[in-house]
This record gives structure tokens, C-alpha cells and sequence, in this order.
């Protein structure tokens, strides 16, 4: 047993360079999403990620969606409470409780190809352009994208101003998110 792990720890450095790649391309293909996130902030520098965690309040229909196009996903991430073995420490953890509802996971192992990576990608950007879609098609809804400002402490949507249409006397609306941690 103990040679197996000498011999994964000579690729580790390797393994880890693979992954930083796949991680960036992830990052770059989804900054432009409007209702799929980064489940945390991911920093590059000195990282060793083993899982890539998106979060998206339509979970379970993004699930299923990739499940359409035949990409897996999973859930590694969940309150402690609902583990067998910390059910009797169930403590008041509403935040996760609620957000964990909102995490998945997609393929993120060092041998997956580029190509494959980029399929992930066109299929994430595919769901989010067509949850906003619901939207546009309620009858007599007028809808304006948001424009967002966004860094790893979260991000910042900047709704409406006073040259707006439909606004007589305001000045401006912004909606902001803030990462964990921050």
C-alpha cells in the first residue's frame, strides 16, 4: 500500500499542473454566467483541487439537464447533520441547509480532455441562457439583463438607473452577492 502512494506522490506535481489547466479553462468558459456561480473562490496559486463545485439555485434541473446530455455530476458537498454519523449533532446550520440545495459538482480529474471540458462548458452556458429564457416569456414581462461586476469577493449587478424608462424620480438600484469569507 505504502508503495502505491510513493508512486502517486512522484506524479503528484504533474497531476496537480493538469488540473490548474482544466480549472482555468472551467473559470474562463463560465465568468459570463448569470445564474451559475463558482460554489467558492478558487485561487490558483499553491491549489490542489480534486472536485470543481458550481452552484445554481435550479440544481436539481441543471442535474438533470446534464444527465440529457450525458455529462455526469454529483453532490460532495453537505451539511454535517445530514451525514449518518453527525445526525445526532444536529445543530441550527440553516445556511447550509439552504445552500447546499444550490451545490454540484462536475468532471474535474487530471486525464479528462480538453474537448470534453469544453462540451461541459457549452452544455453549462446552454442552461443558463434558457433559465433566463422562462423569464422573456411571461406575457407583458419586460426583461433587461444585469450588468455585473464580478471579482472573487463576489459581485455586484447594477439593475437600473435614473435614465431608465420606467423610472420617473430614483437614482439607482444594484444587487451584490458576497463570497464566503469576505
Amino acid at each position: 500500500l505504502a508503495s502505491i502512494g510513493i508512486s502517486k506522490l512522484k506524479k503528484l506535481n504533474s497531476l496537480n499542473r493538469k488540473r490548474i489547466i482544466i480549472l482555468k479553462k472551467y473559470l474562463s468558459g463560465i465568468k459570463n454566467c448569470k445564474n451559475i456561480s463558482l460554489a467558492f473562490p478558487y485561487k490558483l496559486e499553491k491549489s490542489s483541487y480534486y472536485f470543481f463545485s458550481l452552484r445554481t439555485k435550479k440544481r436539481d434541473e441543471f442535474v438533470d439537464f446534464l444527465r440529457s446530455k450525458r455529462i455526469s455530476s454529483g453532490v460532495h458537498l453537505m451539511p454535517l447533520p445530514l451525514h449518518p454519523l453527525y445526525k445526532k449533532y444536529n445543530k441550527n446550520v440553516s445556511t447550509s441547509l439552504k445552500v447546499w440545495k444550490e451545490l454540484i459538482s462536475l468532471p474535474f480529474f487530471p486525464d479528462i480532455k480538453m474537448k470534453q471540458v469544453e462540451y461541459i462548458i457549452r452544455a453549462i452556458r446552454e442552461f443558463d441562457n434558457k433559465f433566463w429564457l422562462i423569464f422573456i416569456m411571461i406575457d407583458g414581462v419586460k426583461t433587461t439583463p444585469l450588468k455585473q461586476i464580478i471579482d472573487e469577493r463576489g459581485k455586484i449587478m447594477h439593475m437600473m438607473k435614473k435614465d431608465s424608462e420606467i423610472f420617473e424620480k430614483f437614482g439607482e438600484i444594484y444587487f451584490s452577492t458576497i463570497n464566503s469569507g469576505f
